[in-house]
């Protein structure tokens, strides 16, 4: 997995950014504004057999389009992600059980971000990923 990622302004501060994330024959792009006063509306998620559209402000907030075009709404927590996370996180240090998927999942998204990070710093060269995600 690598990441290119540039800053879309001049600023020694990132303000905007556009990433392209590569997994392998799979890439996802991203363009991202930490000024801009609209949140942020829709995702979607495209390959061969599906695309799956996130749409942040919808009722129904994830709809499945398969190979006639008619969508499916597949079921999911209505609990926010940010959430879940906080209240896993508090759990692990009540209990002093912790789960090794989490903590590779964190080390997973803090390498990629620096990963990005570091691509800004080469002008949008790519820069691989280090560890799993």
């Amino acid at each position: 997995e690598r990441v290119s990622d540039w800053n879309l302004s001049d600023s020694a501060q990132p303000q905007a950014a556009h990433a392209k994330f590569d997994f392998g024959d799979a890439s996802v792009i991203s363009t991202i504004s930490w000024l801009s006063p609209i949140q942020r509306r829709l995702t979607t998620i495209s390959c061969s057999n599906a695309t799956m559209v996130l749409d942040d402000l919808s009722d129904r907030r994830i709809a499945l389009h398969e190979g006639d075009g008619q969508p499916s709404y597949p079921a999911y927590a209505a609990e926010l992600p940010l959430t879940r996370e906080l209240t896993a996180f508090i759990t692990a240090i009540r209990s002093g059980k912790l789960d090794p998927r989490q903590i590779q999942m964190g080390m997973s998204v803090v390498s990629a971000i620096t990963a990005a990070e570091d691509s800004i710093r080469r002008d949008g060269q790519p820069v691989e990923i280090l560890g799993e995600l």
